[in-house]
């Protein structure tokens, strides 16, 4: 399965490091310094370990520029672990495991502290309650999820590419013209959707030529935005 694919990827390279962070976090524990951090050539390089002011580990990782690169993982100030994975520049980007309580919310892709891509959601009892991890084809919008894409039937043509809640586009998404066989490749809306409606964002012609750009209610210039023309079919 998907998730358990993932979740050896994270392991294999994880093991690469354990040997290096272990050692680093030995040699760590030797000193008594508020927020002390393993420094690599005078600079938060390479394998690192920064504790809270009370001296649980706050990053067990890697650095590279001064910022979180690599992979690692992050606590909060109980001890408790929230995220172990891949990050650039402080934010969780590439596959990881994000945790509340010690329990398992999300494994799969991120992309700027968002999910992002293939992932697996559960939920308090480790339940999945969202699976985006296969490559199946969705030609019916599922219940929930997180960047899905939805395929017109007959001509495989994409409808819809966003996020879904309860059968409707909600939150993040791209509308298309996906009923036009020259046309169907080009964006009709990208903004925010709320119960399959649009909410906030940019209306655009056949031809790319933005229509409307602001808020909308069912689906209706409302609220603040600029008109730019009325399109005719």
């Amino acid at each position: 399965m998907a998730n358990k694919e993932t979740s050896k990827e994270i392991e294999e390279e994880f093991k690469k490091y354990r040997k290096d962070l272990d050692d680093t976090r030995n040699t760590a524990k030797k000193f008594n310094e508020l927020d002390y951090i393993i420094y690599v050539n005078n600079s938060m390089e390479g394998r690192v370990i920064l504790y809270y002011e009370n001296k649980s580990i706050k990053y067990d990782g890697y650095c590279e520029n001064g910022k979180y690169n690599g992979f690692g993982k992050f606590y909060e100030k109980n001890g408790d672990l929230l995220y172990e994975g891949f990050f650039k520049d402080f934010k969780y980007n590439g596959k990881g495991i994000l945790y509340n309580n010690n329990k398992k919310v999300y494994e799969g892709e991120f992309k700027d502290n968002e999910y992002y891509g293939k992932g697996i959601e559960y939920d308090y009892n480790n339940k999945i309650i969202v699976d985006n991890s296969s490559n199946i084809k969705y030609y019916e919008n599922p219940k929930e999820g997180k960047n899905i894409t939805i395929y017109e039937k007959d001509t495989d043509y994409i409808i819809y590419k966003g996020d879904i809640s309860d059968y409707k586009y909600n939150g993040k998404g791209i509308l298309y013209f996906y009923d036009d066989r020259y046309y169907h490749d080009k964006i009709k809306f990208d903004g925010i959707f709320l119960k399959g409606k649009f909410k906030e964002g940019i209306l655009y012609d056949k031809l790319k030529n933005k229509i409307y750009e602001g808020e909308f209610v069912n689906d209706k210039y409302e609220g603040n935005g600029t008109l730019y023309f009325e399109y005719k079919k």
